[in-house]
């Protein structure tokens, strides 16, 4: 049995509940850049293209611009960028 994919509303204020605080991760911390890669993905499965696109698009040009290119956290920004544009590219073939 497989896991349910995150939704955005569960997304959105787990990402909030990360980024507030004493304790909050470094925006780059590789949590964080897999709740943003998740969440840009929910916003695709849910049919919101534009925030999706934005999201995924931001994630990438972030982590591009502060960490290695060979970068692990990088390389899960690409992943999801290509994952967010299959996505989309496959619900405007549907409608």
């Amino acid at each position: 049995m497989t896991t349910p994919s995150p939704t955005t509303a569960e997304l959105y204020p787990r990402l909030a509940a990360m980024l507030t605080g004493p304790d909050a991760p470094n925006a780059f911390d590789a949590a964080v850049i897999d709740v943003r890669a998740d969440l840009a993905i929910a916003c695709a499965r849910e049919g919101r293209a534009e925030d999706a696109a934005l999201q995924v698009e931001e994630l990438v040009k972030d982590c591009r611009r502060e960490l290695p290119g060979d970068d692990p956290r990088t390389a899960r920004a690409e992943e999801a960028k290509a994952e967010v544009w299959r996505l989309i590219e496959s619900v405007g073939e549907k409608g």
